[in-house]
């Protein structure tokens, strides 16, 4: 398992990324799936975009979901947003995932949390998220979530 303070190398011969899914893997900047990560942790940020670059996707940060809701105002929105539920100090996760899915019901938002109790997995669906990702994860867990989701919504 990945901490946030543990170093990951996407380059490094015993990455546990593997095979790219299909349809990511050797394509333009300006074609590649762009996946946006929400989370006001800068370590796990970093972290995603690292396990994350090295399926060959584009890859947007955001630290809080204020900054979220006015980066995907841009003209291509992502394929995917992978998005903390618990971020102190404005939006919360949820509150960010119901403007964007007012905005983007088609976009496929991922719910990332620490505290996932019985049965999150069925409330998660109910709400209306594409797939749930508890943390800490591992790259393993985020690279399977991130491909089942894109390759779903392809």
């Amino acid at each position: 398992m990945y901490s946030a303070t543990e170093h990951y190398s996407p380059h490094s011969p015993t990455s546990p990324v593997g095979q790219s899914p299909r349809g990511y893997g050797s394509q333009d900047a300006a074609s590649r799936a762009t996946v946006m990560i929400v989370d006001d942790d800068p370590a796990l940020l970093t972290l995603g975009r690292a396990i994350l670059s090295t399926l060959d996707l584009n890859i947007v940060v955001a630290r809080s979901g204020e900054e979220a809701l006015i980066s995907i105002q841009s003209p291509r929105l992502p394929e995917l947003v992978l998005l903390d539920l618990t971020m102190p100090g404005g939006m919360s996760g949820l509150e960010t995932f119901d403007t964007l899915h007012e905005k983007h019901p088609q976009l496929p938002v991922v719910a990332c949390s620490g505290f996932f109790g019985d049965g999150a997995e069925e409330m998660c669906q109910h709400i209306g998220f594409a797939g749930m990702l508890p943390k800490p994860y591992t790259a393993e867990s985020l690279v399977s979530v991130v491909r089942r989701v894109l390759m779903c919504h392809a």
